[in-house]
Parts: structure tokens; sequence; C-alpha cells
């Protein structure tokens, strides 16, 4: 998005959320990002917020949650790491194979040559947490 490019991911993000939590005043969303990710590259910056994006909608549509969290994290400058967590009624992992959504996140983190864990179980919440090589 145009906005991505001319105001950086974490304002981007802070926008992604304040939308969010508008429509949805029961719903918590925090976001911890460092100013620094706004010097990541664009190919990265991209995908950081099209899956940060896919994980808000799916908690708002699916979980159920009263508290999300996505937290950002440059790890001496050689690593981006991406959780976000949820609250929300969870689901089995075997749902989590067949979904669109989760299959787009995969192949975006693993595009960057990253990885991506998941962590789930009915009535726990959600757990995503990627990994990105910064180069």
């Amino acid at each position: 998005p145009l906005v991505l490019t001319e105001l950086g991911l974490k304002a981007t993000l802070e926008d992604l959320l304040n939308h969010w939590s508008s429509r949805n005043p029961e719903l918590q969303l925090s976001l911890h990002c460092p100013d620094a990710v706004d010097s990541l590259e664009q190919k990265i910056t991209i995908q950081i917020f099209r899956i940060v994006q896919e994980c808000v909608t799916n908690i708002v549509r699916h979980a159920q949650a009263s508290r999300a969290s996505i937290n950002l994290e440059l790890v001496s400058g050689k690593l981006l790491q991406l959780q976000i967590s949820d609250n929300g009624r969870g689901c089995e992992r075997e749902t989590l194979k067949t979904g669109f959504g989760v299959l787009g996140m995969r192949e975006r983190i693993n595009s960057l040559g990253g990885t991506l864990m998941i962590q789930t179980q009915p009535g726990q919440g959600l757990s995503i947490n990627a990994s990105i090589p910064l180069k």
C-alpha cells in the first residue's frame, strides 16, 4: 500500500491496528515495534505488513479474542522476529493445514528465507512466530 512507502512499517501497522480497534472496541490490540523497522528493505516490510494484516483479520473474524499482541524485534541487526498472539479460542492444528491464510503466510515467510511456527490448541489462543534473516 502507498501508505507503507510514505509512512513506513511502524506507522502503517499502527494505522491498521487503530482501524480494527475502532471497529472492534472489545478487542485490545497492542503493538511493540522498534522505529528501526522503517529502515528494512521494502520487500520485507511489504510481506510483514501483509502477514500482520492477515493475522489481525483472522483474529477479528474467527478467534473471539479479547486481547491480541503484535511484537516485532530486530536481533543484532541480523534477524527480524515477528510474534503475533491472541487469547482467543484457538483451533485444532489440522485446521491450520488447509487454510489459505496460513499457506499464504508461510509462502511469504519462505520467500524471505525465513521460518514460521504456529502454536495453538482449542481454547488456548494462537501464537505465530516468524524469523526472517536480514542480509
